[in-house]
């Protein structure tokens, strides 16, 4: 949406909306030198239960393409010094817990563009669902001792209500969207604000990324 004046992108506030032919119709343009990452970070921020945060789940995947990647007995590190054997062997009867939402780390067999993740409930003695992710980081390292990037980060992750349940692949964004728009109708002297919705029930949320604004500085008949 294209609205006049400075307007907070959410639908319960009053607002006019300028006609931008060709908004509503982006195209992807992919990012063929995608980076590839040597160590992988998860980091959860809340669970399901809301007060504070303590982590249970069964198994995370990481995925480059279709291929889900193998980390069994990858090196690891959680928390203060800790395992995460128990989240990485793909096995849905073991568990993870992290009560603190420390995290975890962990080594991939080569340089990889990893560009997917999912995650497995947990259903054990010390796991409902409460101890669901609810929101999390994933950030990659290409080199060790090298700078972390945030690959992939949710607010309000749908994960099942079933325990011992596999999420939907969460896919990292690769290269860039781009809009061949229109010139908008009305008047266009003064302020005004761009936004756009990234979920099927309209909430305006951007993670991460940049908006480029790019076009002729004056009108020109041709």
């Amino acid at each position: 949406q294209f609205r006049r004046g400075h307007s907070p992108c959410i639908e319960d506030v009053a607002y006019e909306e300028l006609d931008v032919p060709g908004l509503l119709s982006p195209s992807v343009v992919d990012n063929a030198s995608a980076s590839a990452y040597s160590r992988i970070r998860f980091v959860p921020l809340t669970t399901r239960g809301g007060d504070g945060c303590s982590l249970v789940i069964s198994d995370l995947y990481l995925y480059v393409g279709e291929e889900v990647l193998d980390l069994e007995g990858m090196d690891n590190e959680a928390g203060a010094g800790g395992s995460a054997d128990a989240a990485l062997d793909n096995n849905a009867t073991t568990q993870f817990e992290d009560p603190l939402c420390r995290g975890f780390e962990v080594s991939l067999p080569r340089p990889l563009p990893v560009d997917g993740v999912a995650l497995v409930t947990a259903d054990g003695e010390h796991a409902d669902r409460s101890n669901d992710p609810k929101a999390f980081l994933v950030r990659g390292q290409q080199r060790e001792g090298g700078q972390w990037t945030t690959l992939f980060r949710t607010s309000d992750f749908a994960t099942p209500l079933h325990r011992q349940a596999l999420t939907g692949v969460a896919r990292f964004r690769g290269g860039r969207t781009e809009y061949e728009v229109g010139i908008p109708s009305g008047q266009l002297i003064g302020t005004h604000t761009i936004c756009w919705a990234e979920r099927a029930d309209g909430r305006f949320i951007v993670d991460a990324g940049t908006l480029t604004l790019q076009g002729l500085d004056s009108l020109q008949d041709q």
